[in-house]
C-alpha cells in the first residue's frame, strides 16, 4: 500500500462456498512492505524493501495487528548514523540493497537481500 501497511484477509472455504472477511491494516513500517509470510498459526513476518526493517507479527485472535519492531544494529550502522544524520541518505551501494524474500520459523527469520548489480547475500536473525 501507499502508506506502508499491509491489509490482513482471512479466507475460509468448504466444498460450496468461498468467503473473504472485511481487511484488517496492519500498521508499523517506515518505508515500503517488499515481502511478508504469514502461518496458518497467525503468525507473520515483513520485511521493508529499504532500509533494515523487519516486523513480526502476531495475529491470532486478535482484533487489529501488533507488531515488533526488528533492526539489526551494528557498528557500521552507528557510524554511518553520525556520519550523515538519521535523515540524510548517503551515496554508498549499501542503501541500494533490495530486499526480495522472508520467511519464518519460531526461531528465526531469514532475508534474501540482492544488491543493484545482482549480487545476493542471505541474512539471518537468530531469536533462540
Amino acid at each position: 500500500m501507499a502508506d506502508n501497511t499491509l491489509i490482513l484477509y482471512v479466507c475460509t472455504s468448504n466444498a460450496t462456498k468461498l468467503s473473504v472477511s472485511p481487511g484488517i491494516r496492519l500498521w508499523g513500517h517506515t518505508s515500503g512492505i517488499s515481502d511478508a509470510e504469514i502461518t496458518a498459526r497467525g503468525k507473520a513476518v515483513s520485511v521493508s524493501s529499504q532500509g533494515e526493517e523487519i516486523r513480526v507479527w502476531e495475529l491470532e485472535g486478535r482484533v487489529s495487528g501488533k507488531s515488533i519492531e526488528v533492526r539489526p544494529n551494528s557498528i557500521a550502522n552507528d557510524a554511518l548514523t553520525s556520519a550523515y544524520g538519521p535523515w540524510s541518505e548517503p551515496s554508498s551501494s549499501r542503501w541500494n540493497d533490495r530486499r526480495s524474500w522472508v520467511g519464518f520459523d519460531d526461531e528465526m527469520v531469514l532475508v534474501l537481500k540482492e544488491t543493484s548489480d545482482g549480487r545476493e547475500s542471505l541474512m539471518m536473525y537468530d531469536f533462540s
